[in-house]
């Protein structure tokens, strides 16, 4: 034995090497980050399922993997439910979106009918502009909820109803006009350089 130690400085070397490693290792395991002891909610389960998918996996998930389910987000408004019941607070752009979405159909079930109607002559039936007025009505009705819309049509699958009272019946190959709000801080004519939210390209 090496002169100046003893047998009982050996053993509580040991035994505190032993219990800085047990402790490491328990605080790997039983903490990941701060807030790890708390019970997990529908909030953590969201975030997994999130993180599960990407890019490289996203087509072998399935079904299940891909969604959410329908409790995710509570209080979904209902059309025949609006006005019968006391709304949070914080619902206020899930509404105006839930009625955007009900402008949007009925504007397009108008339109689109509209269009096949054979006693009008294809000069005065609605154009494809109609699609870009849409998504910019969109974005103008809603500054603070909306940031983006867009009507995405399959790919060489769309036929536009009113071709049936034309000579032409051919695909639109890639038809999606979308709508974005643009950062118009730099602009030349904001001379506060304060965004407006009021620039919108189509």
């Amino acid at each position: 034995m090496t002169p100046g130690f003893q047998s009982t400085d050996i053993i509580t070397f040991l035994i505190v090497i032993l219990i800085g490693g047990f402790a490491a290792l328990l605080l790997q395991t039983a903490a990941i980050s701060p807030y790890s002891w708390y019970p997990r909610d529908n909030f953590d389960y969201i975030m997994e399922k999130m993180a599960r998918a990407n890019p490289n996996n996203c087509r072998y998930l399935s079904e299940a993997d891909l969604t959410l389910p329908i409790n995710t987000v509570n209080q979904m408004p209902k059309f025949n439910q609006i006005p019968l019941q006391v709304w949070y607070a914080n619902r206020s752009k899930l509404l105006h979106l839930h009625n955007l979405a009900l402008n949007r159909a009925f504007f397009f079930s108008y339109i689109l009918q509209r269009l096949n109607d054979t006693r009008t002559g294809p000069g005065l039936l609605p154009s494809h502009i109609y699609y870009y007025f849409s998504g910019a009505a969109d974005l103008s009705s809603a500054p603070n909820a909306v940031n983006t819309s867009g009507i995405y049509m399959d790919t060489n699958c769309s036929y536009a109803s009113w071709y049936i009272s034309d000579s032409v019946n051919t695909t639109f190959p890639l038809f999606a006009p979308v709508t974005r709000r643009l950062d118009n801080w730099n602009d030349e004519t904001n001379f506060l350089r304060i965004p407006t939210n009021d620039t919108i390209e189509v």
